[in-house]
């Protein structure tokens, strides 16, 4: 059985573009609800710049939790890297790569990048919530759910199954 070469598959979500996208969630959310005077909570809902400090800890949360989804596939890097959850210069994008069976359907890489990046909005502002708006941070829990479980749907889409050592591949 001739065994062919895997496809290296390079994901990136940049730090910048996923702080955009839970900006702008949180802004609609917080657009539609109100406090009991009828004032909208932008002030206390909106996710913005002034939270670099949690959004780099609930990105790096959030990260911890793709990488373990995707961990069966995982390409390891070839020299040591050292992580400084403190250090604001580096590490700022979350880069993965994958190694992926010849048989990969690869048009589907669009669709596991989008989910990838809808699933870290959706755990953030989950997180972002939990104690703002239980009942909301609930909803952004069940969606992100969702979006980790279509993304290891995703992953494993073949155009044709390969059985090697008894288990497909």
């Amino acid at each position: 059985m001739r065994c062919e070469k895997p496809i290296l598959l390079t994901l990136i979500q940049t730090h910048d573009d996923i702080l955009k996208g839970v900006k702008m969630e949180s802004s609609y959310l917080a657009k539609r609800k109100s406090d009991a005077q009828g004032n909208d909570l932008l002030d206390i809902l909106v996710f913005d710049e002034e939270y670099l400090v949690l959004f780099r800890s609930l990105f790096f949360s959030t990260r911890s939790k793709l990488t373990s989804a995707c961990s069966a596939y995982l390409k390891l890097p070839d020299d040591p890297a050292y992580f400084d959850s403190q250090d604001f210069s580096t590490e700022k994008d979350y880069v993965i790569q994958l190694f992926m069976p010849s048989t990969f359907l690869m048009p589907i890489r669009e669709s596991i990048a989008i989910e990838m990046k809808d699933y870290i909005i959706a755990y953030i502002m989950y997180r972002w919530l939990e104690t703002k708006l239980p009942n909301e941070a609930g909803i952004y829990k069940v969606r992100s759910n969702e979006h980790l479980d279509e993304l290891k749907k995703y992953l494993g889409m073949r155009t044709k199954p390969t059985i090697r050592r008894g288990q497909y591949f």
